[in-house]
Formats: C-alpha cells, structure tokens, sequence
C-alpha cells in the first residue's frame, strides 16, 4: 500500500501541474482571467487525480507480475545441500582431519610420542570434553590444566601427558598430545573419546 502511494504522489504532481495549465489556457478563451484561473485549477486537479489513481494502480500491477515467482522447493533443497556438505565432512574425518606422528629419539630410555588431531568444534568445548575424557575414563591425575591456554599436563600410570588445544578456525580446533614415554593406550583412548563426542556434537 505503501508503494501505492508514493507512486501515486510522484504522478499527481506533475500531472496536477500539467492539467491545471492546459484547463485555464482553455477556459480563458471564454472567460476571464480569474473564473478561467478557478475553473482550471478545479478541473485540472480533479482530472489529475483520477489518471493518477488508475495509473498508479497499472503500473504497480505491471511492476509485481515482472517479479520472479518464489521457489518454493528453494528451502528443501537448501536443507539437501547443508546434509550432504555435512556428510561429506564427516566421511573425511577418519581419511583427512587425523594426522598421528611418532618420532623415536636415538635414546635407548625414552621415546617420544606425538599425536595431532582436528576436532569439529571450538577449542573451549573441545577443552571441557577433553576433562570429560580423563575424569570418565579414570585415566590418571591432572597435575596443570590452564583453559585459557588449553594446556593440559597429565600423569598417568605409564608417562606424562602434555595436551595442548589450540583454536584452527571459529568451529574448529586441533588437539596435541605428546609424551616422553610411549603411552599409546591412554592416547587412544582419549582420542577415541573426543571422536565420539565430536560425532555427536555434528549429529545436532
């Protein structure tokens, strides 16, 4: 209705102005100046408004059937598209976001181990998960947790864990655990831990 108007009022001015001369140029012809003055402006205006009226309402007629048609199937196949760039991203996780570096020091008494892992999720939940992982799994004692650092320092029966959680992208973070002793059975287990929850946290 809006429209209307404003379109309407853009028509009216002109036309008001147009009509108005034209009206009195032809009443002055038999009459005097001042009647042909009131009768120009009253029939000018008058005839202004009804081509106003009707034009405005064509033309915002014409202007709404050029619009494109909404699609209505544009929804569903937006909802197609997010699952399937979802899907997608969680085949890759076991072929592309996991990277497992061992490096073995020429030392006869340590080895040291080192495993990166991309996680789908900020580093802060990935930092309250990890904390759920040792505190459910028993896997030993936290003798440093710093969560705005992301650092973690875990002693665990076998060695001392170093974990370190550091943001990649705003949903995304990588995950660093290294330890002087090989301790792969706990390693594992909190990254099999983190998989899980990281698989639940997409499903939502």
């Amino acid at each position: 209705m809006r429209a209307y108007f404003q379109l309407f009022i853009g028509l009216l001015i002109p036309l008001s102005a147009l009509f108005i001369i034209s009206a009195v140029i032809y009443f002055k012809i038999e009459y005097d100046f001042t009647k042909a003055m009131r009768l120009g402006v009253l029939s000018g205006f008058f005839i202004a408004i009804s081509i106003s009226l009707f034009t405005a309402l064509f033309l915002l007629i014409m202007r709404r059937g050029k619009q494109p048609k909404k699609d209505i199937f544009s929804g569903v196949r937006e909802r197609k598209e997010r699952r399937s760039k979802k899907a997608k991203t969680n085949k890759s996780i076991d072929t592309v976001l996991t990277e497992t570096t061992k490096v073995q020091n020429t030392s006869k008494t340590s080895i040291t181990t080192q495993e990166n892992i991309m996680l789908l999720m900020d580093n802060s939940i990935a930092f309250e998960v990890l904390l759920y992982a040792i505190a459910d799994q028993q896997l030993g004692q936290l003798t440093e947790s710093k969560e705005a650092e992301g650092h973690v320092i875990l002693k665990t029966d076998k060695s001392i864990l170093k974990i370190d959680i550091s943001p990649l992208t705003k949903h995304t973070s990588q995950m660093q655990i290294s330890s002087e002793i090989d301790d792969i059975e706990n390693i594992q287990k909190i990254i099999a831990y983190m998989k899980e929850k990281e698989y639940s946290f997409t499903q939502y």
